[in-house]
């Protein structure tokens, strides 16, 4: 009993700061269903305004290994991406 009570004090006291954004859970379902990529993390996200519209950009990175750049510039419209390829010189 005492571990339960342990545990939820434990989960309510966790900043907010540190959850998900709310357009992640967005990117990963639209990189899985367009992409098939299986999305690990991101980074580089940039959040922003432009005309009073949120706009967000970085790079998805892929559970196979695949990167894209992402980008919205509305938060009803869906992402575009643009593949990462490696560069060797």
């Amino acid at each position: 009993m005492i571990r339960s009570l342990v545990l939820v004090t434990v989960l309510t006291l966790v900043p907010a700061d540190t959850r998900e954004p709310e357009w992640q859970l967005d990117l990963e379902m639209q990189l899985l269903e367009q992409k098939q990529c299986e999305m690990l993390y991101v980074t580089r996200p940039r959040e922003s305004e432009l005309g009073g519209e949120r706009t967000v950009s970085g790079r998805a990175h892929c559970a196979d290994g695949r990167n894209f750049d992402f980008s919205r510039l509305r938060s009803y419209q869906p992402f575009e991406f643009k593949d990462c390829e490696p560069v060797i010189c």
